[in-house]
């Protein structure tokens, strides 16, 4: 199976993943300041950048208590199971 990515997105999706959504959203801006990433490509990447799961949020879940770092594990499963059925709805409705 080939997934066709727009390259446009590659960096903001990692930047999400790693630094969180105010940093994606900032990436955004300066990449379109350099080329514009068309918002066909930006509506069908929706299910999979917009949600609350990236490396900040886990190390603030974590950190918040024993209690809730017990369940981190099945929290991050479902959120993992959550983003791709997103992902996938939107795709087929593209």
């Amino acid at each position: 199976m080939r997934f066709e990515i727009d390259h446009a997105l590659v960096l903001p999706a990692v930047t999400k993943y790693l630094a969180g959504s105010t940093a994606l959203v900032g990436v955004i801006e300066e990449a379109s300041k350099q080329a514009p990433i068309a918002a066909s490509s930006l509506n069908s990447s929706a299910g999979f950048l917009l949600n609350p799961l990236d490396l900040p949020g886990v190390a603030i879940f974590l950190s918040a208590s024993k209690r809730l770092g017990r369940v981190c594990a099945p929290a991050i499963g479902g959120a993992c199971v959550g983003i791709a059925l997103r992902t996938v709805a939107t795709v087929m409705a593209a």
